[in-house]
Formats: C-alpha cells, sequence, structure tokens
C-alpha cells in the first residue's frame, strides 16, 4: 500500500498548478512556496516510508488534501516570527537568551515617538550642518557616570575588544586568575584577549590575588592591568580580591593605563531593593582608571549595548 502512495505523489511543478496552491501566492512568494512545498513533499515520503505507519494516517498525508493542508501549517510556521513574547520561568530576571532586562514602557514610547519617522541623528535643527551622532548621549553618560567622554557601541564584548585593541594591541595585560569569566554567548576573556591582539598574563590564584602578584608580573612588555567584574559567580570563604584604587595606583607608578571591566553596569544600589550588593558604574569611574566598559541591556535596563 505504501508503495503505491508514493506512487501518487504529484510533481513539484504538477502540484504547483492546483488552484488552492496558487491562491497562496498572494501572501508568499512563488519561491518560497516551492521551496517548502519540495521539503514538504519529502516529509511525507520520508513518513510514508517509517514503520508503523497506520493506513487511514498514511492515506491522509497523502492525500491532496493531506498535501495543500501540510503546505499551509509550514508556511505559517516560517512566516510566524522566531523572536516572540514569552513568560519567563527561569528564576533569572536578567535571562540572556530571553532578551536581558525589560525595556521599560517610557523607553517604548519614546522610541515609537522618534522613530516612526525621519528624527534628528546627525544634523543640527537648526543650522541643518551635519554634527556627532553622540553628543547628546556623551553629554547624559558622562552627568550620571562622572566620566571625563563616553561611547557607545554594538555590546560589551565589542567595547571591551576595542579597548584591548586601543590600549594593549601586542602587548601583555595582566588580569587576575579569578576574573578570567565565561558569560553566556560564549564570552570568554582569554578568547577576547586573543582576538584583540593582546597577550593574557594571570596572576594570583583563583581565590586569593594582590596588588603585588600584578606588579611582579609588570615588565618592559606590559600594555594594561584589567579588572574583571565576576556578575555571574562569586569567590567566598579563603578568597581575596585587589581593589580597582589599588591598580589605578599601581598603574600610575608603572605609567600603565587601567580598565575596569564592570559587565552588567548597575547605577542604582541594589541592596536597597533586597538584592546582594552590586558595584556601581559611578563608583569604578570615580575610583580612577583610564576606561570602564558595561552592558547598556542588563541592570540599566536598556538595549543590547556596550558603553
Amino acid at each position: 500500500m505504501t508503495k503505491n502512495l508514493l506512487k501518487t505523489l504529484p510533481q513539484v511543478e504538477k502540484a504547483l498548478q492546483w488552484p488552492e496552491i496558487k491562491e497562496l501566492s498572494q501572501r508568499y512568494s512563488r519561491s518560497e512556496i516551492t521551496r517548502v512545498l519540495r521539503s514538504t513533499l519529502d516529509e511525507i515520503r520520508s513518513a510514508l516510508l517509517s514503520e508503523g505507519l497506520e493506513a487511514a494516517r498514511a492515506e491522509r498525508l497523502a492525500s491532496r488534501e493531506g498535501i495543500v493542508a501540510g503546505l499551509r501549517r509550514r508556511l505559517a510556521v516560517r512566516l510566524r516570527s522566531s523572536y516572540r513574547k514569552v513568560i519567563n520561568g527561569t528564576g533569572v530576571l536578567l535571562h540572556t537568551g530571553l532578551g536581558r532586562s525589560v525595556l521599560p514602557g517610557a523607553a517604548i514610547d519614546a522610541f515609537k515617538a522618534n522613530h516612526t519617522g525621519y528624527s534628528i541623528v546627525e544634523v543640527d535643527a537648526r543650522s541643518a550642518e551635519r554634527n556627532q551622532r553622540e553628543g547628546a548621549l556623551r553629554e547624559l553618560l558622562c552627568e550620571l557616570t562622572g566620566a571625563e567622554s563616553a561611547t557607545v557601541v554594538n555590546n560589551n564584548a565589542a567595547a571591551t575588544l576595542l579597548i584591548l585593541g586601543t590600549f594593549a594591541r601586542g602587548k601583555e595585560v595582566i588580569v587576575s586568575r579569578g576574573q578570567l569569566v565565561e558569560i553566556g554567548g560564549s564570552f570568554r576573556v582569554p578568547d577576547i584577549m586573543e582576538e584583540s591582539g593582546a597577550h593574557l598574563v594571570e596572576v594570583g590564584t583563583t581565590n586569593r590575588t594582590y596588588a603585588k602578584d600584578f606588579e611582579a608580573a609588570i615588565t618592559p612588555q606590559t600594555g594594561m592591568l584589567l579588572e574583571v567584574h565576576t556578575s555571574n559567580y562569586a569567590i567566598r570563604g579563603f578568597a581575596h580580591h585587589t581593589e580597582l584604587e589599588d591598580l589605578v595606583e599601581l598603574g600610575a607608578r608603572n605609567d600603565l593605563p587601567v580598565a575596569s571591566d564592570l559587565g552588567s553596569g548597575c547605577f542604582l544600589d541594589m541592596m536597597k531593593f533586597g538584592f546582594e550588593h552590586e558595584p556601581l558604574v559611578r563608583d569604578k569611574v570615580l575610583a580612577g582608571p583610564e576606561v570602564v566598559c558595561f552592558s547598556g541591556d542588563k541592570l540599566l535596563g536598556g538595549p543590547q549595548a556596550g558603553i
């Protein structure tokens, strides 16, 4: 029976002439219909060749109605966006696989108001002269963080990559062994370091690293001292972390830039809301490193960005 049903399956070009398939061209392109029809027929063929398929179901699958229904179903799935609203039941509020932080309604309203038409980006509204698109953003970020200047890129991995490539390409970057983090999406400090052209120098131990460990590793090839915030794990108990202020002092004595990769980018004291302490962006900036970077889509609550 299966062999007989296989013989009844139409050729793709013949099925495309069926009126019920032709009418699908009002919503889908011919190339897409052809591609999905071909895969639909292939799946029906595989199902007919599999063991244990009931005769009645086999007949339904191989019928003209079954082929059209399968095609419609697959086309509808392709049309549906993969990016859709879900309920987060993971227990992780800022889940990297579920869009990180939820944008507030006021931000969505502001976006719609400014971007459903043309908007000022790189033009002065009064003179019509081209200007810098980051001007207003830079001013606001400096006001919020106490920094001297600021810029925004795609994500924090890009920010880290640019920092390392700018200050330490071809040079050594010293970082505590306990801060060689890996974050979701394959962000690994050693890999970012390699991609930037900088050379990783690990110091200290997993649980205890001192300023003297950094100092002992400084050579003429050293290009930067780096602090990385371990936002997705904590080392407790018999542990010691080198404070950023100590790294800044060490960097100043040796004429070396210091960078702090803050990761999640916290602007408010989270302990007020019952959470554990999270270092603040402004505190890191005021500690005096040459550059601080963090995400815009975690605790800051904005779109994906590296600041």
